[in-house]
């Protein structure tokens, strides 16, 4: 729990972070449960991200120490898929258009020769009030800024180098019990991607296949080698992240590759705005110092028990009867 000026201008080191005192949460806990109106409860929400919670009433309950990141969420379904699609700007349109479609259609198309009448409704249009004098604030639209992933994407991994990592995860055998990812990865027909997958991405396929093309002997190096840099710290910090054995060294040499794909993306793409994601994440150095390995406390087992639960057939019926363990574990 950090204070809102800290959050807002996502400082890049821990070390510099002002926490917030469990005096100072429970303080504004007790303004937000005092509030006289909705209105005013969501303005010190938006301002400190706090809210009243009955566990406060426990004396031993603290939940500036016991909140957990979980790495599966902040890192793969969203971290790691933000780099792809968002900021490196999957060009997956391109890579889905079948060849020669366009031009075939191109060769069909007939220029119609003009029709006096159509110029008359021309002539007439441009009689007609102009946008310019529409006063902008009645228009319900909402503008493009700086940061919309519309107005300022960069295709770094163009339509060429997209098949060329479809390519990669069909060619590369992988051991069974390794994620299985679809072989139309970033088009519509591959789906939604689970946690696994983009796991699987981040730390096989991706970095095959941008090594080839961005590495130093690579057709794109000149132009892309920042990219990769930026990329391969990412992956160090994602396998560092989800190593079977940790320390304070291992830690920190996180945080570190974590700070430099972050600075890097500063860097990279200036106009781009951080995401909580990217702050949430420099978190994970001290929860592996205090809870060890992730494989023990992130939420891929809790995942696959929802997961199990959901496919139980209920017929609908809720509150008649508990499950039955055997059905479950059947």
């Amino acid at each position: 729990m950090l204070h809102a000026d800290v959050v807002s201008g996502y400082l890049l080191d821990p070390k510099a972070w002002k926490r917030v005192t469990i005096e100072e949460y429970r303080a504004r806990a007790e303004n937000w449960r005092d509030a006289k109106t909705l209105e005013e409860q969501e303005k010190l929400y938006t301002a400190h991200g706090v809210r009243w919670s009955p566990l406060l009433l426990l004396p031993y309950w603290n939940p500036i120490q016991l909140a957990v990141v979980d790495p599966m969420h902040a890192l793969f379904l969203n971290l790691v898929k933000i780099h792809f699609r968002e900021t490196y700007g999957m060009d997956s349109k391109r890579a889905d258009k079948k060849p020669g479609r366009t031009g075939k259609r191109a060769k069909q198309t007939k220029i119609k020769p003009l029709d006096p009448k159509d110029l008359e409704l021309g002539a007439e249009a441009l009689k007609k009030p102009k946008l310019s004098n529409i006063n902008p604030e009645s228009i319900d639209v909402e503008p493009l800024n700086e940061s919309s992933p519309t107005s300022s994407m960069v295709h770094c991994i163009d339509a060429k180098t997209l098949l060329a990592i479809r390519k990669g995860i069909s060619d590369t055998i992988s051991p069974s019990w390794f994620p299985v990812v679809p072989r139309q990865f970033g088009s519509a027909k591959a789906g939604k991607l689970k946690a696994a997958e983009w796991q699987a991405i981040i730390t096989l396929y991706a970095p095959i296949t941008l090594c080839r093309l961005w590495g130093r002997n690579g057709e794109a190096h000149s132009t892309h080698f920042k990219y990769l840099q930026n990329t391969m710290n990412l992956v160090a910090a994602v396998l560092l992240a989800v190593s079977y054995e940790t320390s304070p060294n291992h830690a920190a040499a996180y945080t570190q590759y974590m700070q430099a794909y972050l600075h890097g993306l500063k860097e990279l793409f200036p106009n781009f705005k951080f995401r909580d994601t990217h702050h949430i994440v420099l978190h994970i150095e001290e929860l592996l110092n205090s809870l060890g390995p992730v494989h023990s406390w992130w939420m891929f087992p809790f995942e696959r028990i929802i997961g199990r639960l959901q496919k139980i057939s209920t017929n609908w019926i809720i509150g008649t009867k508990y499950i039955d363990c055997s059905l479950y574990n059947n």
